[in-house]
């Protein structure tokens, strides 16, 4: 069954030392855990042309086509990638790299769903994995956004953490039209869906398929070749496995 979360943005007095501030005029909003906090940035709603298409298509696989509009409602996004520090103080946990800004990962998609739920309860937003649609279209720039080979720029040096031999703090490179950052390259990040085919016809917020034996991972990662860092880039993963390779963020929907 797909999920579908509806979420009206209200004040929450909250009694747990892990609190949200509520969105400002800036359109972003701050997670805080204690010392810690995280950042979200709002994607406005609109459509955008998902898959490869034009200059992507030189290195596109055969997965990523055909290139087809997708529709979507307005959801907040994780400026960074989420940290192991954040990790820990969320799952009390001992990931390594929690001392620091490094990503969180080697985290199964399973266990990732565990953090997600504990966020949730913890703070009573809906927090969830991005979609694959919805990673898709912040990476690119949401509905303004323009057709670069990755997300903020054809030059993979000013954004993204590739081809080396391991992960770097996140939010060190340069920001995409949204603000992002670390959507090439750093961390690849689990998506929501079940891998599959992409469809030929028009989707209106998708899920992807029903079922499937893998989840969807975007964006490739600090050991990744230039091509496996582009915004129409797809790969996958089984749920349980784990790899220091990929990680996540977080997406928060609103009643918008």
């Amino acid at each position: 069954m797909k999920r579908t979360f509806l979420l009206t943005i209200i004040v929450l007095t909250l009694t747990s030392c892990l609190d949200i501030e509520e969105p400002s005029s800036s359109s972003t909003m701050t997670v805080k855990i204690g010392d810690l906090s995280f950042e979200m940035v709002q994607v406005k709603a609109g459509s955008f042309t998902m898959g490869a298409y034009d200059k992507l298509l030189a290195d596109a696989s055969i997965d990523e086509k055909p290139a087809h509009k997708v529709s979507l409602g307005t959801f907040y996004i994780c400026k960074t990638e989420i940290t192991a520090a954040v990790w820990n103080a969320v799952m009390n946990d001992d990931l390594p790299g929690g001392n620091g800004k490094f990503p969180a990962a080697g985290i199964s998609y399973n266990r990732i769903d565990s953090f997600v739920q504990t966020i949730s309860r913890q703070t009573g937003f809906a927090f969830s994995l991005p979609t694959e649609a919805q990673w898709e279209y912040a990476a690119r720039g949401g509905a303004n956004g323009i057709n670069y080979l990755y997300s903020g720029s054809d030059n993979i040096n000013y954004v993204a953490v590739h081809d080396t031999t391991m992960a770097f703090p996140v939010g060190k490179l340069s920001e995409n039209s949204l603000g992002l950052v670390d959507m090439s390259g750093n961390v690849a990040e689990w998506c929501y869906d079940w891998y599959g085919k992409y469809p030929e016809d028009e989707q209106n917020m998708p899920w992807g398929p029903e079922t499937g034996t893998a989840r969807v991972v975007r964006g490739g990662s600090y050991l990744s070749p230039d091509k496996d860092c582009r915004v129409s880039a797809r790969s996958y993963a089984n749920p349980d496995s784990v790899s220091p390779t990929i990680g996540f963020r977080l997406v928060l929907y609103t009643a918008q």
